[in-house]
């Protein structure tokens, strides 16, 4: 695996071309988990993923589009298109370095942008193709929340239990208050997460263990890198977009 702290001769020796982009945020996590939070899981995954392909990895890009916090002194948002010209830029210079793959590792869901910027790259038919991980996977038998129903859309149970994993740090965090409603992660285009709940957790953090992060983090990364390698798979067949 070649990452952003080996040299340039490094990486002209080494033969892979496979690359991995983190995507991350800046933007508030309530009173317990930091800023810089889905750029932590971002990068912690990306570099799984890198050191199974044995790709190379570029450094997390940690702010990106985190409209639904606005109103939270310390979080920063790029524009979705400035977003997508972002990737624009790094898939041009990845394939003019032959690299053939890139895999987005994004690890906030406010990144919309994402996803239409990456399928007009790929459309193109340019010899680079990029594959988008989100780091997503059905978690109902580790979490109460999954299990009940409630809400757990930001800050809460799920992504308190793997920034504990991950860190190896605990996160003490106050019961759930506030608004904790039925919404869904579309809702996000009509209700800020301030609205959801004034303390910016519409979630259950005192839930959280270092052991459902460890379950949680297991399960998505086998589900995932069986779905990356299928479809890097498909790909070393038939790069093409259309028919």
């Amino acid at each position: 695996m070649l990452d952003y702290r080996q040299t340039a001769v490094d990486w002209a020796n080494d033969p892979t071309d496979i690359i991995v982009l983190p995507i991350g945020a800046l933007e508030q996590h309530g009173s317990h988990l930091p800023l810089d939070t889905d750029t932590t899981i971002a990068n912690y995954a990306a570099r799984i993923i890198a050191e199974h392909f044995r790709a190379a990895l570029l450094p997390a890009l940690p702010i990106a589009t985190s409209f639904e916090h606005s109103g939270y002194r310390g979080t920063f948002s790029l524009r979705p298109e400035t977003l997508m010209a972002i990737i624009r830029d790094l898939s041009r210079e990845a394939e003019e370095q032959s690299f053939r793959i890139m895999i987005v590792v994004n690890g906030h869901g406010g990144n919309f942008s994402l996803a239409p910027v990456i399928r007009d790259i790929n459309r193109q038919d340019r010899p680079l193709k990029i594959l988008l991980s989100a780091l997503s996977a059905p978690l109902p038998e580790i979490f109460a929340t999954r299990r009940t129903g409630a809400m757990d859309m930001h800050s809460g149970e799920i992504e308190t239990s793997i920034m504990m994993q991950i860190t190896g740090r605990d996160y003490p965090a106050p019961p759930s208050g506030g608004r904790q409603g039925a919404l869904e992660q579309p809702d996000l285009n009509t209700f800020g997460i301030g609205w959801l709940n004034d303390q910016g957790v519409p979630g259950h953090p005192e839930l959280a263990s270092r052991e459902k992060g460890a379950a949680a983090l297991e399960i998505i990364f086998r589900n995932e890198i069986a779905r990356l390698q299928e479809r890097i798979t498909m790909l070393r067949e038939n790069p093409r977009y259309h028919r």
